[in-house]
């Protein structure tokens, strides 16, 4: 059993060592590894917000969701990567400001 303060850290743990293997990796290797991880983290801190979560998923009446919730909680992770991902491959520095 792990305890508690590192057990609650553990999700930022597996976001920061992929984010770190992602802009650093020198082998495509460290590259998947640290997508994989990035991955994993955002997805536990997506279903500990879920099991956690104390209000109901209520739709307004006057909106309609294009996107399902899963697809949507994830968002913010998925731009991460992806910024991520264009800071790692580009050279120029406009690319690195746009990211």
């Amino acid at each position: 059993m792990l305890p508690k303060p590192l057990y609650e850290i553990m999700p930022y743990i597996y976001l920061g060592i992929g984010t770190a293997l992602v802009l650093s990796g020198e082998n495509h290797f460290m590259f998947f590894g640290g997508c994989a991880l990035f991955i994993a983290g955002a997805m536990i801190a997506f279903v500990r917000s879920e099991y956690r979560r104390i209000d109901e998923n209520l739709v307004p009446v006057n909106k309609t969701i294009v996107l399902p919730d899963e697809v949507y909680q994830f968002l913010p992770y998925g731009y991460l990567l992806i910024s991520l991902i264009i800071i790692r491959f580009s050279d120029d520095r406009f690319s690195h400001v746009a990211a």
